[in-house]
């Protein structure tokens, strides 16, 4: 336990361990941390400073004033009535031409797509029948194909 603390120092040498404490390196060690503190102490100062100075540049021009306060009303009517209308842009979203551009982008892909497993399914349809001479109507009907199945245009 002193050794996690720090106050005694140890070292294996061979099978032995040795363990040993000078009564100057504590009071070193709390030198160092003390150093350590009063330079922290010392940075946080200077920035509080630095902080305090800035918050008084920045109240100068802040004083209540009847300008301020009407600006700072008119500022609140704008910001509720931009929320207003951003609300109301929501509604007209769906028509959104960028939206309804991704959207066919989106179709086009899963019609090519859905037309890929449909030739594929075709290919294996063909396969089947020269394979195994499995009817064609056998085969839509072992799988649930329709028979109006067929490319997709």
């Amino acid at each position: 336990e002193l050794c996690d603390e720090g106050m005694v120092q140890t070292e294996k040498l061979g099978s032995n361990v040795w363990f040993w404490s000078f009564p100057s390196q504590t009071t070193n060690i709390k030198q160092m941390k003390l150093s350590d503190l009063k330079k922290a102490l010392e940075i946080n100062t200077n920035k509080l400073k630095q902080l305090q100075t800035e918050k008084e540049k920045l109240l100068e021009g802040r004083e209540e004033t009847e300008e301020r306060s009407k600006n700072l009303s008119l500022f609140k009517e704008l910001v509720a009535e931009k929320t207003k209308y951003e609300e109301e842009l929501k509604q007209y979203a769906d028509n959104d031409p960028d939206l309804i551009k991704a959207m066919s982008d989106d179709i086009k892909v899963a019609v090519d797509s859905t037309n890929r497993w449909t030739d594929n399914i075709f290919s294996l349809r063909t396969w089947a029948l020269k394979k195994f001479g499995v009817q064609e109507e056998d085969f839509n009907k072992q799988f649930g194909l329709s028979e109006d199945f067929d490319y997709i245009e």
